[in-house]
């Protein structure tokens, strides 16, 4: 199934990947693994109405339109693939830029609440990832991420998609242990208050992780 974890795709950079799944890729969780992974995810989500929010590696709009949809005061997305924006065109509403979780293009202090959806899984660097989220945070803001469980690349999964011809590939990704996420919470100055490790079913290993983050005065004491 498309998006789903498997095993011996040929795997190809982010960049790469987006473009070729863009036109098909739909803006809502469209496999069992999201629907865990996003209910995870709002489960952890606090109020947003009013709010100044970002959708970090927006895709085609998944959590644009939720975020919307709940009221947030002002909802921007940034993703790193042009194709993926210009997929998702009708939701985002204008309100995007291409660019790099590691260098998000706002002032520091700017959101209220940053939202991620099985993203932070592509960026090799995750300590310098929520530093940079960090810094565009205000104060008393939450940071709300998922990826794949790092348990998955261990047992050799990878996510993968079908083009319109039948060729398959698999996303470039990384795997960050739980302790990875909680050391680079800590570098960033960012308290990991809420860790959730959704299944598919009962008893089974999990599929994602879900996180969230918030960011105080005094740091992560």
């Amino acid at each position: 199934m498309r998006g789903l974890l498997r095993r011996g795709i040929r795997t190809l950079d982010t960049q790469s990947v987006y473009a070729k799944w863009a036109e098909n890729y739909p803006a809502q969780a469209h496999n069992a693994l999201m629907e865990v992974e996003q209910d995870a995810l709002l489960s952890l989500l606090p109020d947003v109405c009013g709010k100044q929010v970002l959708d970090l590696g927006c895709g085609s709009g998944r959590y644009t339109r939720v975020l919307r949809k709940s009221g947030a005061g002002f909802a921007f997305g940034v993703d790193l693939s042009r194709a993926m924006l210009r997929a998702g065109h009708a939701v985002h509403a204008g309100h995007v830029a291409q660019a790099d979780w590691l260098a998000i293009p706002f002032p520091a202090d700017t959101f209220d609440v940053i939202v991620s959806g099985l993203t932070i899984g592509h960026v090799y660097d995750l300590t310098a990832a929520l530093a940079e989220a960090a810094r565009v945070l205000k104060v008393d803001g939450a940071l709300l991420y998922s990826s794949f469980h790092p348990l998955g690349h261990s047992l050799g999964w990878q996510r993968t998609f079908q083009t319109s011809d039948g060729e398959a590939f698999a996303v470039e990704s990384y795997a960050h242990l739980i302790a990875d996420h909680f050391a680079a919470a800590q570098a960033a100055q960012l308290r990991l208050v809420a860790l959730h490790e959704p299944r598919l079913k009962q008893g089974e290993a999990p599929v994602a992780l879900v996180a969230r983050l918030e960011k105080s005065i005094d740091g992560n004491e």
